[in-house]
């Protein structure tokens, strides 16, 4: 198998696009950056449950992406006191 990058495989260095020697049996281990895990992490993310402090304790650019993501329309348009407001509802907190 290549690889894009340098791989440390069973105490011997492979430089990028070296092939890298597979024992018999192996299965292919999905890459940690691949299509499937990054939309995971997405999920990940996309699902946290903020609580009052973490909200109150953010700073408006981090409000705005935080509303943006959750569906609030112009949400770059609002003051940080309007965006705390929604992400409260939106959080039910």
């Amino acid at each position: 198998m290549k690889y894009g990058h340098t791989v440390k495989y069973n105490g011997v260095y492979y430089s990028a696009g070296q092939e890298v020697p597979e024992q018999a049996g192996e299965k292919e281990t999905p890459l940690p950056f691949s299509v499937e895990s990054d939309s995971t992490a997405y999920e990940e993310t996309n699902t946290k449950q903020y609580s009052r402090s973490e909200i109150s304790l953010m700073k408006k650019a981090d409000l705005q992406r935080l509303a943006s993501e959750n569906g609030v329309e112009n949400a770059y348009e609002k003051t940080g006191d309007e965006l705390k407001k929604i992400l409260y509802q939106i959080f039910n907190l």
